[in-house]
């Protein structure tokens, strides 16, 4: 079976940046197979915590591992207008 990307933008993401995303998203996928599923969070937020080290971060990335059985990266796209 061939990963795809699911993706999941939350409604405190500005609209024009929602549709640039998705259009990026669908570009990519008509071009890369993906071996993996990938989940991709975006969210309006200015930043977000780090799972590892609390740190105000811009974007994160995690592997499977115990229960988890995807890729995600969580993405902050607030603050750019």
């Amino acid at each position: 079976m061939r990963g795809k990307i699911k993706l999941n933008i939350l409604p405190s993401v500005n609209r024009l940046v929602a549709k640039e995303i998705i259009k990026y998203i669908d570009w990519l996928k008509e071009r890369y197979s993906f071996p993996e599923q990938l989940t991709i969070i975006i969210t309006g937020a200015s930043y977000l915590v780090s799972d590892k080290t609390g740190n105000h971060v811009t974007s994160t990335f995690g592997k499977p591992w115990g229960e988890q059985k995807d890729y995600y990266m969580k993405i902050a796209v607030g603050d750019f207008f």
